[in-house]
């Protein structure tokens, strides 16, 4: 005879398989439609391509600004080594005081009131102008107007968090139904960290090899490219999960909860 608590595992393990053989038949199910499967291409390319941009800035700041020689100190040796990182860090402290921390704000503001695609496209739109603009006339905001470049770059940063910062991940948390809402999350997430990756490891490498020019000529591309994926991606503003995902509607393809579909060993099983 077997125990109680052995009975209890095997009722266990029976559950975690049915679970995990109804989730991969419910993934499998929702995303082989064309209709579904865009969905989560737009979510996880969208937020690929924002990640590249964003970590891209956001991650060398101090790179960027030292392109237009802000904060290039005139000191010698420890006090050198101060200043330098002093300023770095003033640097950046405003650019986000200035951008970063704005943007944000105004998403929360206005997200439920435009909605979220208006607000990505928005911020994908602008960020696509203001990085290729920077490009064509780099030397000359170095040489000539380095405090319109300050702006500029300011503006990038409040476009990015009040535009697709803030909605590459509003959106998958919500177009998807329960029974994969967190793995679509999940994929488009993880493609987002992808194109972080990419893009900390490869700033240094391409500013060096083809100029800092050419790293905001592929900033601007990215943009543009999360701008196109966005169109694949839904509204959800004032609507239920249960609405977007249509699990209140009385059809036979709608995706039910997964998890309760199978039955337990019982625990007096032998």
């Amino acid at each position: 005879m077997k125990s109680k608590n052995e009975n209890h595992g095997l009722s266990l393990n029976f559950q975690r398989s049915n679970t995990n053989k109804t989730f991969r038949q419910a993934f499998a199910s929702y995303f082989c439609q064309w209709k579904n499967a865009k969905v989560l291409i737009g979510c996880a390319a969208a937020w690929f391509f924002l990640d590249i941009g964003y970590y891209g800035t956001s991650l060398n700041t101090p790179v960027i600004l030292g392109v237009i020689g802000y904060g290039t100190p005139t000191t010698k040796g420890n006090q050198k080594i101060f200043d330098d990182l002093w300023n770095r860090a003033v640097g950046t402290v405003l650019i986000n005081l200035a951008g970063t921390v704005p943007g944000y704000w105004f998403t929360v503001f206005f997200v439920e009131k435009w909605g979220r695609k208006p607000i990505q496209y928005m911020g994908f739109s602008f960020l696509t102008v203001l990085f290729l603009f920077m490009a064509i006339f780099l030397n000359d905001l170095k040489t000539k107007a380095t405090t319109a470049f300050v702006i500029m770059y300011a503006f990038a940063q409040f476009f990015f968090n009040f535009g697709p910062n803030s909605t590459t991940f509003i959106i998958p948390a919500e177009v998807f139904p329960t029974a994969v809402r967190s793995t679509g999350h999940g994929i488009s997430a993880a493609s987002g960290k992808a194109g972080a990756i990419l893009s900390a490891q490869c700033f240094a490498v391409v500013a060096k090899t083809w100029g800092f020019d050419s790293v905001l000529y592929i900033f601007s591309g990215c943009c543009f490219m999360g701008l196109l994926f966005s169109f694949w991606v839904p509204e959800t503003k004032g609507l239920t999960l249960e609405e977007i995902s249509g699990e209140n509607e009385p059809d036979s393809t709608k995706l039910g909860p997964y998890m309760e579909t199978s039955t337990p060993v019982s625990h007096n099983a032998i």
